[in-house]
């Protein structure tokens, strides 16, 4: 839901009008596709490292990233 959200209004900034229940119908079907395409399906690696960025800006994003990334470096 919150990625259907923030896609209906980054449209939104474009001067985009779309509706909310289209946006999240088409993320679902392209997730499907995605994941399940015979040639390179986007599925995480079985030691990925999962950040929830449902209610994260961009800069929070990178902060949590970089904090894994470091922590993951020094052992």
């Amino acid at each position: 839901m919150h990625r259907t959200s923030r896609r209906h209004l980054e449209l939104a900034a474009k001067g985009i009008d779309a509706e909310w229940n289209d946006i999240y119908k088409n993320l679902l079907e392209r997730d499907h596709i995605d994941s399940t395409r015979a040639d390179s399906p986007l599925k995480k690696a079985d030691d990925a490292v999962v950040i929830d960025n449902t209610l994260l800006s961009e800069e929070q994003q990178l902060e949590k990233a970089l904090v894994l990334a470091r922590d993951k470096a020094q052992g």
